[in-house]
């Protein structure tokens, strides 16, 4: 549903305010509320974006009974329930967006000192990529969840398990999450190894692209094989380049942080990332698993800051990632594929209850 101008302001201006109010006030609990509200109403309530024709797509094809792909098997089963309770994909939608939503916002302040901030950070980015993949959203949830468990509890089988079981879930969803299978080796080898994992990962990444994709073509997954694989996506040398130094320059952030405040997981999270730069010659789709990375980072940055005492290297440390993020908006949201149009405009456009 189309609006006017001045509506389509007004929603833009509402983020705005609420995202630089999370920087004054980081701690107030209202505010975090109002700022909750309005990302899930946003989100939850979205009619249309990029994504949402091949999402609507995927939602009214999927067939339990003729399907040989197991792969989602139980998050078919679940729109197949829905189907035939009769919930039309925008409900659908709106209920997945905000159990997801509800998930992050429960970890948020499980985790954050300064939980506005994070939000704030948040809005800035990925709020619009994840309101425009839906269902890359739905699982970021799930592995958001999994990894701050794993970097935030004492290593053990417990956890261990919790984490494989929330990663699974989160694959059924969307597949490329299975890489986070991966992670917990790498935090819990030994450190002298874990360079040579990072080389060894990136070699082969590069070595047996082929491989992956014949591989992947003979599992249930093989229906995102071309997607993440094949070229779909796919972007020029400029933009690999940039993609990696985007990337670099969080890395060189956390190590920063990571070394002045003891944090050895979180670099430990960072340093795993690493090992997603090859694939990014492959397809930009590879992004998005970043974005689990992203948000332990905004809850390690956010965590630094004491209103009540200045700081000035944490401040500035704060300035500089929040710098990094308003790159990360122009890069892939005002300057994708899209255009501010269909990236930024479509999300506050199309919004069920605030076309009421």
């Amino acid at each position: 549903m189309q609006i006017n101008n001045y509506d389509l302001y007004l929603r833009l201006f509402i983020t705005i305010v609420l995202c630089l109010s999370g920087f004054v006030i980081p701690k107030n609990k209202i505010l975090f509320f109002i700022q909750s509200c309005w990302l899930i109403t946003i989100t939850c309530f979205n009619t249309m974006s990029g994504d949402w024709l091949g999402n609507q797509q995927y939602y009214d094809t999927v067939d339990l009974t003729n399907s040989t792909n197991y792969s989602n098997f139980f998050f078919n089963l679940i729109i197949t329930l829905c189907k035939k309770s009769n919930l039309s994909y925008t409900e659908f939608n709106g209920l997945f967006a905000f159990i997801a939503s509800l998930i992050i916002l429960i970890v948020i302040r499980k985790y954050s000192n300064n939980p506005n901030i994070v939000l704030s950070l948040w809005y800035i980015f990925p709020f619009i990529d994840n309101i425009i993949q839906k269902r890359a959203y739905y699982g970021l949830s799930f592995t958001i969840l999994a990894v701050m468990l794993l970097l935030h509890n004492k290593p053990s089988l417990k956890v261990l398990f919790y984490y494989i079981v929330l990663i699974l879930l989160a694959a059924q969803i969307h597949e490329m999450y299975l890489y986070y299978l991966i992670l917990p080796v790498f935090i819990y080898m030994k450190d002298n190894l874990k360079k040579y994992f990072i080389i060894l990962m990136m070699i082969l990444e590069i070595l047996f692209k082929s491989k992956f994709i014949e591989l992947l073509n003979n599992t249930p997954i093989s229906s995102k094989s071309t997607y993440f694989l094949g070229g779909v996506g796919n972007i020029t040398s400029k933009g690999i380049i940039t993609i990696i130094i985007w990337q670099m320059l969080q890395f060189l952030i956390i190590l920063y942080v990571g070394n002045r405040f003891k944090d050895k997981r979180l670099m430990y999270l960072n340093l795993w990332s690493l090992t997603l730069m090859p694939l990014y010659f492959f397809g930009a789709a590879f992004t998005r698993i970043y974005r689990v990375v992203l948000f332990a980072n905004d809850v390690k940055i956010s965590n630094l800051i004491h209103r009540d005492k200045f700081y000035v290297k944490q401040e500035c440390v704060l300035f500089i990632y929040t710098l990094v993020m308003i790159i990360s908006f122009i890069l892939f949201d005002l300057n994708g594929t899209g255009g501010i149009e269909n990236m930024v405009f479509q999300v506050f456009e199309n919004n069920y209850l605030l076309s009421l």
